[in-house]
């Protein structure tokens, strides 16, 4: 029977179980068993069959080697040992035959994901020509911008490819709650990654401790983005880019360099978040570099962030300090001028909202 893609979990559990199997066969012996009878003289010179006595039969090389079991107790474990064997071998050839069809499998996937790239690409191809055979100049900015962004796209969808069968052959894992239980899983929950290729849809399992309702998301912890939808690639991209200026111009620098939409607060929180690992990751390396020069390491004073913050607003003057300044009246008139505002304050933690809570002593 021909097998398809929609076959390979079946398969799957199939030598997975087949692998239990073999895991129970532990004690094997080679050869069979026979009964041996033997015509014994007397001394009237009449013969008398004696029998039967169990004999171990087994071939070693070209030859046959007999041994008589001498203990009768022991010939049940001899024939459960023969028999483990003979049940080896059919487990056995049950697996080779599993595993030839599942890399059947694995050989047509590759041809059908070969076909389906080359039919995307021609595809993707044709509609770029289309696209700049609408232009009556030749804009080669236009065409590197399309490409790119086709290439993009196309790396989303393998990328999300990857994932997903990642997931599908990835070796089942036993996932214990930290109370010590085991946890089962409660089906998927999907979510989307931001990614350096874009956009890329993810679903996992999630896993729930029966006794005390305990969750989480193992693959999120594998990949490393367990409290973001960012990709770990993104989320060194965006902390790089809100550490060189302010945020807004880092939101528009990612957007143009890297075809990246984040919003400003967004690049804000990943960076203070990543510049938080850093300097734990600087505090660790400091305290061991310290304790292997047997120096004591300096206490932290305090953790808290400092801040600089400043605005524009406008306060009322002379009139005569308003000569040849225009405003925001309808006649074009000013009734102010613009003063700036600076403060000064220390960050003491954050609210439930993840937004920086002012240490309300120490504003200057």
């Amino acid at each position: 029977m021909k097998r398809t893609l929609s076959d390979y979990p079946n398969l799957q559990r199939q030598r997975q179980q087949l692998l239990q199997q073999l895991s129970g066969l532990q004690e094997l012996r080679r050869g069979s068993l026979t009964d041996q009878f033997l015509m014994v003289k007397r001394k009237d010179g009449s013969r008398v069959k004696r029998g039967p006595y169990p004999l171990l039969t087994r071939k070693q090389g070209a030859k046959t080697v007999s041994r008589r079991l001498t203990d009768s107790a022991l010939v049940p474990l001899y024939r459960q040992q023969i028999q483990a064997l003979r049940q080896f071998e059919t487990v056995g050839d049950g697996l080779v035959r599993v595993g030839e069809q599942l890399s059947d499998l694995a050989v047509a996937e590759v041809g059908q994901k070969k076909l389906l790239v080359e039919l995307e690409q021609a595809a993707e191809v044709r509609r770029l020509a289309a696209a700049l055979a609408a232009r009556q100049t030749p804009d080669f900015e236009a065409w590197e911008s399309l490409l790119l962004q086709a290439a993009r796209q196309g790396g989303a969808g393998v990328l999300g490819t990857l994932l997903s069968h990642g997931q599908q052959y990835a070796p089942r894992e036993v996932i214990l709650c930290p109370c010590g239980q085991r946890m089962r899983s409660r089906g998927r929950r999907s979510k989307g990654l931001l990614t350096t290729l874009g956009r890329v849809p993810f679903a996992r399992s999630f896993y729930q401790c029966p006794p005390c309702s305990q969750g989480c998301f193992p693959d999120d912890e594998r990949l490393d983005i367990v409290p973001t939808t960012y990709a770990p690639g993104v989320r060194r991209l965006l902390a790089r880019a809100g550490s060189q200026s302010h945020f807004a111009q880092a939101a528009e620098d990612l957007r143009c360099y890297a075809g990246l939409t984040v919003e400003a607060r967004e690049i804000e929180r990943v960076a203070e978040a990543v510049g938080r690992q850093v300097e734990q990751w600087l505090s660790a390396q400091q305290e061991r570099i310290l304790q292997a020069l047997g120096t004591s390491v300096p206490t932290a004073v305090s953790e808290a962030t400092f801040y600089i913050r400043f605005d524009g607003t406008g306060v009322p003057v002379r009139k005569s300090e308003l000569v040849g300044r225009r405003g925001k009246q309808a006649d074009g008139s000013a009734r102010t001028r613009e003063a700036k505002l600076g403060c000064v304050f220390t960050q003491v933690g954050l609210d439930q909202e993840g937004y920086p809570q002012r240490d309300p002593h120490s504003t200057t």
